[in-house]
């Protein structure tokens, strides 16, 4: 615990040598907070860019981000991005509504991290390069009965572990789909779809960036009692088999998820919690053939007080010395510590996770009442493959503090330290420390 304090503090020391370039950053976004400000007690931003807009709404996203990453085998990046996305919603029109949005990221210095592309390549790897592109489109129907979308999307699939956009990163990820949500009843609920293409977080440019694909996925949910709620899923993940680093993506997964919680009771102390399970094997798109059947499972659970909450779980893919148990779609920040560690190796299939991962954890968080409420949370994570007689893949500890400064902006800053274990194929030692200030409307 010395350590990691010692690492934030020198982290924090640190800031102070960036300040210039945050403070370019941040002024950008409170320019248009001030805007907000002056116009509030007439009418917000929002109201006011609307009533110029006919049949429709704008819509707004802007953040301005700091991000330092380091790992013992690479130099320390340093990267200031602006993320700017502007889109337009149309009103609804006989159940149908329309939907587009431009993104820009714009790196202020991209010399002084590597991207995945571009910059130093000795430098610890950021990915957030600089990218512009039409990140949704779509048309969607609704009715009491159906809700369908088609066209350029988000699509975020129950805790995003198997498709999800990658929120964390300034270029989201989205899909070209066809998306289905049936709800013949009001406890029971299907969801399927189709995926055409997959556009990546590493953006247009790199060759991975925009993934062709024939991923088909259906999802059936169904609400027994607020204790439970049963979902299926199925996954059938097909990539361009043209491109030989993508062919260990194909698999198909099938698994079932089951959650629940009291929060609707008048209890003092509430709890929630949730298990998953799904196994995975090879299908006609992996080239070269490999036959292999994995398993995945995660329990856990969480105890939740009035302002404050502390939970615990575990979860584990399986390797079998080949291969190992991978998710390439899925929001891979969300889950096994913010330092990224493992994230790539999640999705090469026949890469580092080929023993397996154990992901041990608890954490805890809650609410200060400083102004409008600071929100605090961290975890702490032991991470072992999942084989036996391996070594470890050693621990992390993360931080995360957010605070809505008003209704439009937002100010997060997080902090993860992992440090590698004893085991060949561990990862590096690796820190990142971000802050980003947000203005959405």
């Amino acid at each position: 615990m010395c350590k990691v304090l010692l690492q934030m503090h020198t982290k924090i020391t640190n800031m102070k040598k960036q300040m210039k370039t945050i403070l370019f950053m941040i002024s950008f976004l409170f320019i248009n907070a001030d805007f907000v400000m002056i116009h509030a007690e007439e009418k917000t931003l929002e109201e006011r860019l609307n009533s110029v807009v006919p049949a429709g709404k704008i819509r707004l996203d802007i953040r301005a981000r700091w991000e330092q990453a380091d790992t013992t085998l690479t130099e320390e990046s340093n990267a200031y991005t602006i993320r700017s996305r502007v889109g337009y919603e149309s009103n609804e029109f006989s159940g149908f509504r329309f939907y587009s949005e431009l993104e820009d990221i714009t790196a202020i210095d991209d010399d002084d991290y590597f991207n995945g592309l571009n910059g130093p390549v000795g430098n610890t790897t950021i990915l957030d390069p600089n990218h512009t592109e039409l990140n949704r489109l779509w048309v969607s129907y609704n009715s009491d009965l159906v809700y369908g979308k088609l066209g350029r999307q988000r699509i975020k699939i129950d805790d995003t572990r198997f498709i999800g956009n990658v929120g964390w990163r300034q270029n989201e990820q989205t899909f070209d789909a066809l998306l289905f949500h049936l709800t013949p009843i009001d406890d029971l609920k299907f969801i399927f779809g189709y995926i055409d293409k997959a556009h990546r977080i590493v953006g247009n440019d790199h060759p991975l960036g925009n993934v062709d694909t024939n991923i088909y996925f259906a999802n059936v949910k169904v609400k027994c009692h607020q204790w439970l709620n049963i979902t299926g899923f199925g996954y059938f993940f097909a990539v361009d088999d043209n491109v030989p680093a993508l062919a260990n993506w194909s698999n198909d997964t099938f698994g079932i998820r089951i959650t629940g919680d009291n929060k609707e009771s008048d209890a003092n102390v509430k709890a929630s919690y949730e298990v998953s399970w799904a196994t995975q094997s090879d299908n006609s798109e992996n080239l070269p053939v490999v036959n292999f059947n994995l398993d995945y499972y995660r329990v856990a659970a969480k105890l939740h007080m009035e302002k404050l909450w502390i939970g615990s779980g575990i979860e584990v893919f399986e390797g079998n010395g080949v291969r190992g148990f991978n998710t390439p779609f899925a929001t891979l920040h969300k889950f096994n510590g913010w330092a990224d560690a493992f994230a790539g190796n999640s999705l090469n299939g026949l890469g580092a996770l080929v023993q397996g991962l154990e992901d041990i954890w608890v954490g805890a968080g809650g609410a200060i009442p400083i102004g409008n409420g600071l929100v605090l949370k961290a975890f702490y994570h032991w991470f072992d493959p999942e084989t036996d007689g391996a070594g470890s893949y050693g621990d992390e500890i993360d931080f995360v503090a957010t605070y809505k400064i008003n209704s439009y902006l937002t100010l997060i800053s997080k902090f993860a330290n992992y440090s590698g274990g004893s085991d060949p194929l561990s990862p590096a030692d690796k820190d990142i420390f971000t802050v980003e200030l947000n203005l959405k409307f």
